[in-house]
């Protein structure tokens, strides 16, 4: 069993926090398996996205073994509606 979940990195600091309010994101994990690997995919969708999303962000996998994964970087830049 594998806990995976998108989290957000405060500004200047080595801190996260972790996306977990189901009013404002909303998560889905798929996983496909063959006779040798393992793939897991988390999509994590922010649901009303506003200025204050803007931010870098981060995928962490904790496993029950107590080992730890964390996937790329993803930089949100939120954009005013009818500006290129």
């Amino acid at each position: 069993m594998v806990h995976v979940v998108w989290h957000e990195l405060a500004k200047n600091t080595e801190k996260s926090m972790e996306l977990t309010d189901p009013k404002r994101y909303f998560t889905t994990v798929n996983e496909t398996t063959n006779d040798t690997r393992r793939r897991r995919q988390v999509v994590t969708e922010i649901i009303s996205v506003t200025t204050k999303d803007e931010g870098r962000y981060q995928c962490k996998a904790t496993c029950l073994t107590g080992e730890q994964a964390m996937g790329h970087f993803v930089t949100i830049i939120v954009r005013h509606r009818g500006f290129a």
